[in-house]
């Protein structure tokens, strides 16, 4: 999870790292919205770890290892930009929540293993920021390698091995695509059941 800072050169944030680490090192993200050179710095507790100029639209910046607790951060520039930041669990900001996403081209395949159990599987389509055109995803189930499936009927009592969605665009916040430079739509999530009767 990604917090928006404020835009101030002084930023009091509280950091903790997942899985009860007490040394850390979170991640900064810079936002150029125009791709001008700007000269970024970034002073923590007062120590100054980042100067350097930057071209372009977006600087991944890792800051040295922190303790768990709070830190005052310097940024520069300040109201112009925006910064991201990790391990903020007390943002105050808006928050952005860190995906893994793959390109359709033109189509994905992903090995899942079912237990049996009745599940429920979601995705999420994203488009180019401002696309207003329906998109229609097709989703086909098969059994790997069914001869060898202990109990056979559990694929075979699966629902709805095919599927046809019909997605509209909808508005809503736009996705930050990171290490890309482009922002995307917020998403439109479909679902999709498997069923063992």
């Amino acid at each position: 999870m990604y917090c928006e800072l404020s835009p101030t050169k002084n930023a009091l944030v509280y950091l903790q790292a997942p899985n009860q680490l007490q040394n850390f090192s979170p991640d900064l993200w810079f936002l150029n919205p125009d791709k001008k050179r700007v000269n970024l710095s970034v002073t923590v507790d007062g120590k100054q770890v980042v100067k350097s100029p930057m071209a372009g639209q977006q600087a991944r910046l890792a800051l040295p290892n922190l303790k768990k607790g709070n830190h005052q951060l310097h940024l520069n520039p300040a109201h112009y930009g925006r910064w991201l930041l990790n391990n903020t669990p007390k943002c105050s900001g808006r928050r952005y929540l860190k995906r893994r996403i793959f390109k359709l081209k033109p189509r994905l395949r992903f090995m899942y293993q079912h237990t049996g159990e009745d599940a429920v599987l979601s995705a999420r389509l994203y488009r180019a920021l401002g696309e207003q055109k329906r998109s229609q995803i097709k989703v086909t189930l098969k059994a790997v390698n069914p001869q060898t499936l202990i109990n056979k009927k559990v694929f075979k009592k699966w629902t709805f091995k095919q599927r046809l969605y019909d997605i509209r665009a909808i508005e809503g916040e736009e996705s930050i695509l990171l290490y890309a430079s482009k922002s995307l739509s917020a998403g439109e999530s479909f679902l999709f059941r498997l069923i063992t009767i």
